[in-house]
């Protein structure tokens, strides 16, 4: 498994549209119902909601990873936003965010949630890898730096 087996283009959103960390999170969960990730919608927002009510995840350098399992979750599945003016997501380095990308798992799949978060977090804290996504205008280039197909491995970036 790779990066991209779990982030096609569709489920990269390059100019998220939020005001604040509720509504980005909101959007996203939405997003992910566009693309089918979930049995409901109303579960997977709640679990996001409650996750992220326990501890931020803002794990700062502006990158968030907000993460739950859920139910409602069809599998391992992912969306990246980016937010170029960045949002207050109480980072733990008080940051804001520009970086967002929610992963929501089945409960049965403990192994590859991890593994994803992992990886996704290691490459979103290297800092040209962070300039080049703020570069990007699409998001197929932005696909294109997260995944690109010389990149083989499980989940490394």
């Amino acid at each position: 498994m790779r990066i991209a087996d779990y982030l096609p283009i569709g489920a990269i959103m390059p100019n998220l549209p939020a005001d604040s960390k509720l509504e980005a999170l909101q959007l996203m969960v939405r997003a992910m119902d566009k693309l089918m990730y979930l049995s409901d919608v109303g579960v997977a927002e709640r679990d996001i909601l409650s996750r992220e009510a326990k501890m931020t995840t803002g794990i700062g350098h502006g990158i968030a990873v907000p993460h739950a399992r859920s139910e409602a979750a069809k599998g391992l599945q992912a969306v990246l936003a980016r937010h170029a003016a960045g949002l207050d997501w109480a980072a733990l380095d008080g940051r804001p965010v520009h970086f967002i990308v929610m992963v929501l798992s089945h409960p049965d799949s403990p192994g590859p949630h991890l593994q994803f978060l992992a990886a996704i977090a290691r490459l979103l804290n290297d800092p040209p890898v962070q300039h080049a996504l703020m570069q990007a205008e699409t998001a197929r280039q932005i696909h294109q730096i997260v995944c690109p197909p010389k990149r083989k491995g499980l989940f490394r970036p």
